[in-house]
C-alpha cells in the first residue's frame, strides 16, 4: 500500500498550501471528476448529434451529393466546432470556480475584452458574415464558388473563415468579413438540371 500513502501524503499537502482539510479536498476532486464526466458525455452528445444530422440528409448514393446533404453535413460541422468549444469553456470555469473565486476574473475578463473588443473589430465582423453565410446557405461544403477572386471547393467553413482548395491544390483561407461578393457555381449549375 506504499501508493495509498503517498497519494494520501499528496493530499495533505495540497490540504496544507489550499488551507483546506483532506476531506474538503476529496469532496472537491470528486466533484472535478463529475464536472469531466459531465463534460464528456456533452461531447459525445454533441458528436452524436452532428453524425444524426449527417445521417438524416444522407441520400444513401455516395456518387451524388445534393444541396441537402451539403447543408447537413455544413451544420453538423459548425455544430461540433461550436459545441466542443462551449462544452470545454464551461467544464473548465465550473473546474475553476472550485477553487478559486471566478466572479472577479470573469468581471477583469469583462473589462479586458471589452477593450481588446475594439482592437478586434474585424474578428467581431467576420463572425457575423459567417453567421449569415449559414443562416441564408449561401454556399455550402464541397460547393465550387469564387470569393474575392479565388475560385475553389469549399473545404472548410466556420463563422470565421472559409476556406478554398483551387485546381491547382493551393489553400486559401478567407475570413469571412473580406468578401463583398460570392458567386455559387454549384448552384448555377443547378438551375439547369433539377437538383434535389
Amino acid at each position: 500500500m506504499p501508493l495509498l500513502s503517498t497519494v494520501q501524503e499528496a493530499l495533505e499537502r495540497l490540504a496544507e498550501i489550499l488551507r483546506l482539510d483532506g476531506a474538503e479536498i476529496s469532496r472537491r476532486l470528486v466533484q472535478v471528476g463529475a464536472i469531466w464526466v459531465l463534460a464528456y458525455l456533452a461531447l459525445r452528445l454533441t458528436r452524436l448529434a452532428a453524425q444524426r444530422i449527417e445521417g438524416m440528409v444522407d441520400g444513401g448514393d455516395p456518387s451524388i451529393v445534393t444541396l441537402r446533404e451539403k447543408r447537413g453535413k455544413t451544420i453538423a460541422q459548425l455544430l461540433r466546432t461550436v459545441g466542443t468549444t462551449l462544452v470545454l469553456l464551461v467544464a473548465v470555469l465550473l473546474t475553476l470556480n472550485l477553487f478559486i473565486e471566478i466572479g472577479p476574473l470573469l468581471a477583469g475578463a469583462g473589462i479586458i475584452g471589452l477593450a481588446v473588443s475594439f482592437g478586434a473589430q474585424s474578428l467581431v465582423k467576420d463572425v457575423i458574415t459567417g453567421f449569415f453565410l449559414l443562416l441564408e446557405n449561401q454556399f455550402a461544403l464541397g460547393d465550387v464558388i469564387e470569393i474575392a477572386g479565388k475560385t475553389g471547393v469549399v473545404e472548410h467553413l466556420t463563422l470565421r473563415v472559409v476556406v478554398l482548395r483551387d485546381l491547382e491544390g493551393t489553400r486559401h483561407i478567407m475570413p469571412n468579413s473580406e468578401f463583398k461578393t460570392v458567386s455559387n457555381e454549384a448552384v448555377a449549375s443547378c438551375a439547369a438540371v433539377v437538383c434535389r
